[in-house]
């Protein structure tokens, strides 16, 4: 029986101050994508985050563009966009 909850137990990095995920991000994502396609239509929520450096509005953004950055990135692994939420 699958869970109804999957969690990212790794670490997705980003460049500073920046939504580009970086070179060891995409190990993660690939292996998030493999496990979100074995599970169907299942949707697929991604929540970006950033530190609390910096004013609370540019933070936000940032937040908003990286989980855009990594719904973009999963459905290059073949993720339907359908499916993901950001």
């Amino acid at each position: 029986m699958l869970e109804s909850n999957m969690r990212c137990r790794g670490q997705l990095l980003f460049a500073t101050a920046s939504a580009e995920v970086l070179p060891a991000g995409h190990k993660i994502l690939a292996a998030i994508a493999a496990a979100a396609q074995r599970r169907g239509a299942a949707p697929v929520e991604v929540n970006g985050y950033a530190d609390t450096t910096g004013r609370k509005s540019h933070n936000q953004k940032l937040s908003e563009a990286r989980a855009q950055a990594v719904a973009g990135e999963l459905a290059g692994y073949g993720v339907e966009t359908g499916r993901t939420k950001a």
